[in-house]
């Protein structure tokens, strides 16, 4: 079963560190779970959970594969494009973290070719994205059969806001990843009270990505074409965390209730997070 990967930030190679070629040793430190923290007079603050180093030793088949290796890490570091180290549970669920690693030490002796790595994981908690929940439009909003009644009316029907629900597994508040499909203009969702909209134009065959990662907050345009638009600034913040329309604001624990106008469909990846890799699942 595969244990721990590494892709390089430069190749995009992947170094399977359970392969023919290499072999993984002690990894203990993988599993620590660090928070910093700074104590006060009777209590605790500024906790958090930040980068940190992590110690991993490898067995290389030849020399060949560990000249490889390091060619990753060394491109990676030269490049300043961090690879990703994927850790893989009892079940294979994968689970990531942007990484350098900028120390090695070697042994070559009558047991083999022995490495001890020194890998810097650089976001301070393991990732897994869940499968995305869709959100679609329940009507055919091109075809105009909604507009009229078979009766005169001083109006016509429009699609009204339509609910589904979207379950956050997790026992906290967690990140997430959207895709908005267009057609739309200005397109919403609300989830407990809060409000995430971007205020631009998605247009057909277009649509877009919201990423809601703590350090990697982004808010891009796809045209039809796959032309790539930054449109972070459209996108509503408001006041912040918790201020009632945050276009980055967490996925509440449980399950939430998802609100928008019909208009377009979108879906919604819940990214969990922990400080390690779970033992199980």
């Amino acid at each position: 079963m595969k244990e721990l990967n590494y892709r390089s930030g430069v190749t995009g190679r992947n170094l399977d560190l359970e392969s023919t070629d290499v072999w993984l040793g002690p990894a203990r430190s993988f599993r620590n779970r660090v928070w910093s923290y700074k104590l006060g007079g009777r209590g605790a603050e500024q906790i958090t959970r930040d980068a940190r180093e992590a110690k991993l030793t490898v067995e290389y088949g030849s020399r060949e594969a560990m000249d490889k290796a390091e060619e990753q890490f060394e491109a990676d570091l030269t490049a300043g494009r961090p690879g990703v180290i994927s850790a893989y549970t009892m079940n294979d669920k994968e689970w990531t973290q942007n990484a350098y690693i900028p120390l090695s030490e070697s042994t070559d002796d009558r047991h083999g070719l022995t490495c001890d790595l020194t890998i810097l994981l650089l976001d301070g908690v393991w990732r897994h994205q869940l499968p995305p929940t869709d959100f679609n439009t329940s009507i055919d909003i091109t075809s105009g059969i909604y507009l009229d009644l078979p009766t005169d009316v001083p109006y016509d029907l429009k699609p009204g806001s339509i609910s589904q629900k979207i379950t956050n597994p997790s026992l906290t508040p967690m990140p997430w990843i959207s895709h908005i499909y267009g057609p739309c203009t200005d397109p919403y969702f609300r989830i407990r009270g809060n409000l995430y909209q971007v205020n631009c134009e998605v247009p057909p065959d277009g649509y877009l990505t919201i990423t809601a990662l703590a350090g990697q907050k982004s808010v891009i345009l796809t045209d039809a074409v796959g032309g790539r638009t930054d449109v972070f600034a459209k996108a509503r913040r408001g006041r912040g965390l918790n201020g009632g329309e945050y276009i980055f604001q967490p996925i509440p624990a449980g399950t939430n209730e998802v609100t928008w106008p019909n208009t377009f469909g979108f879906d919604i990846a819940i990214v969990q997070e922990r400080s390690t890799p779970p033992w199980s699942i």
